[in-house]
Formats: structure tokens, C-alpha cells, sequence
């Protein structure tokens, strides 16, 4: 699914935060947080572990959503 912010990836066997973070150019925390602020509380993360989840936010420019914050 594409907003003009974020993508929502779909979770796949052998996903990890740290895999995504680095696919994606981010740190596991600035993934976490951004993915808790656009998932309107439906699927937040308190822990690094994503069992259970099926898919997390993404941002699609992140260097240009984190200036504008």
C-alpha cells in the first residue's frame, strides 16, 4: 500500500528490525518510532520484535520527513 509518506511492507520469513533498518537506510529506532507514529495505534512496537506483526510502516524519503519534523 503507497501513501505519500510511507509504504506499508508486508512482513516476511526472516525479517528482523535490524534487517529492515539497514535495507531501508535507517536505525532500528527511527523504524520503530516512525512506524508507531503512522500506524494509528493499531500495530505499535515496544519491543524489538517484530512476531506478530504482519507489516510495518516505512517512510519513503525518510531524510526528507525527519527535516520536516
Amino acid at each position: 500500500m503507497l501513501n505519500n509518506n510511507y509504504i506499508i511492507y508486508r512482513l516476511q520469513s526472516g525479517d528482523s528490525f535490524a534487517h529492515l533498518a539497514h535495507k531501508f537506510n535507517l536505525s532500528e529506532d527511527d523504524l520503530i518510532s516512525f512506524h508507531n507514529q503512522n500506524c494509528n495505534n493499531n500495530s505499535q512496537i515496544y519491543f524489538k520484535d517484530i512476531s506478530g506483526l504482519n507489516e510495518i510502516y516505512i517512510p519513503i524519503n525518510y531524510k526528507n520527513i525527519r527535516r520536516d519534523r
